[in-house]
């Protein structure tokens, strides 16, 4: 089979064969560039490599469909008939089923003798029905085609979500199944508050459909810019001897630190790496910036329940939120109309605050 990025060629693999030729390591995904190369069996340690090569490329196939902790995943899958396991085998047939498409990069798996292009495949630029509604946000038990969900198969998260095609574009539509809406309510609420601030974010939108709350965005990706999450860019650190939150630091040091102090003011708990994007130019791949912050439907959460979130820690810096925002406030060049945000809010700003006055340092 074939590894493709758009039309080119980048990886021919079998993992049946325990096979693989890199063709192109420019153009690799980055959970395997500079990193995999091709499979050597001819010594003890280069058995030992190639099949550690191997698995770095099961792992980054298993990566590209949906989880079964994501909402409806069940009913995803059930719908095309197919398993309903998390073992990583079955994870990579149903990958290889979809093509290893994915709505946010151009990356897909193809048999050598098709001779399709990625424009013929894309999911941007294909049909998107309603049934992957009906099965990903109303949890309906009907039947569908492959074709139909393998979208919905290709998103992770937890909450009920869904890709739509609309006048506007492609759109990511979410919900969720808590008391009031809880989280629906937030990420509109939180998409408002940060139009009082010069942070780059992705802009929600609220409606109402079938008796539920849901909110959307468009997506990111396009033809000339893929999306990859910071644990990928995270895996090519690792690989080439690099830090991530050095690479952070160095090259995106504003945008990171807008998010680190931002994340902090409006208690968004849920700042995981894969809730840190990346732009890749398609014509280079190379990772030209981070986009717009996204995914703030547990934002503010905590100051509903009343909890504190001072001393929880932030993935990107393993630090708390509370050290993070103190560190990385001067580096920012954060605006914020502050007097706009709720209570709790303001007060965590005036933490940060009061403590560069007292000239903190870490």
């Amino acid at each position: 089979m074939l590894l493709k990025n758009g039309d080119r060629d980048v990886l021919q693999f079998s993992i049946e064969d325990c096979y693989l030729k890199v063709i192109n390591n420019q153009f690799l995904p980055y959970e395997l560039k500079d990193y995999v190369k091709t499979t050597d069996f001819s010594s003890p340690d280069k058995i030992k490599e190639s099949l550690k090569y191997i698995e770095v490329l099961k792992d980054f196939l298993a990566s590209r469909t949906l989880t079964l902790t994501r909402d409806n995943a069940k009913a995803i899958l059930r719908s095309v008939g197919l398993p309903q396991s998390s073992r990583i085998t079955e994870r990579i047939r149903i990958t290889l089923a979809c093509n290893a498409l994915n709505m946010t990069d151009n990356f897909w798996v193809t048999e050598e003798e098709d001779k399709r292009k990625f424009s013929d495949v894309c999911l941007r630029n294909n049909h998107l029905g309603d049934v992957a509604y009906q099965i990903s946000i109303l949890s309906k038990c009907i039947s569908a085609t492959l074709e139909e969900m393998e979208p919905d198969l290709m998103t992770d998260g937890m909450f009920p979500k869904t890709w739509h095609r609309s006048e506007n574009g492609i759109e990511l539509w979410k919900t969720d199944k808590s008391s009031g809406n809880i989280n629906t309510v937030e990420e509109q609420k939180v998409s408002d508050l940060l139009e009082f601030t010069n942070v780059k974010h992705v802009k929600y939108k609220s409606f109402q459909k079938d008796g539920r709350l849901l909110v959307k965005c468009s997506c990111l990706a396009s033809d000339r810019y893929s999306i990859i999450n910071a644990f990928s860019l995270n895996d090519w650190c690792i690989h080439t001897g690099r830090e991530l939150l050095h690479v952070l630091e160095k090259d995106f040091i504003v945008d990171f630190a807008k998010m680190c102090v931002i994340d902090y003011i409006i208690a968004n708990t849920d700042r995981h790496l894969g809730n840190i994007n990346f732009f890749v130019d398609n014509e280079t791949n190379m990772v030209v910036g981070m986009t717009p912050l996204f995914d703030h439907n547990q934002a503010l959460v905590a100051d509903e329940i009343g909890a504190d979130i001072d001393k929880l820690v932030y993935d990107a810096t393993n630090l708390t939120m509370l050290e993070t925002a103190k560190k990385y406030y001067s580096k920012s060049s954060l605006e914020i109309e502050i007097e706009k945000f709720p209570k709790e809010c303001q007060q965590r700003w005036e933490q940060i605050i009061e403590l560069q006055n007292m000239g903190y340092k870490r």
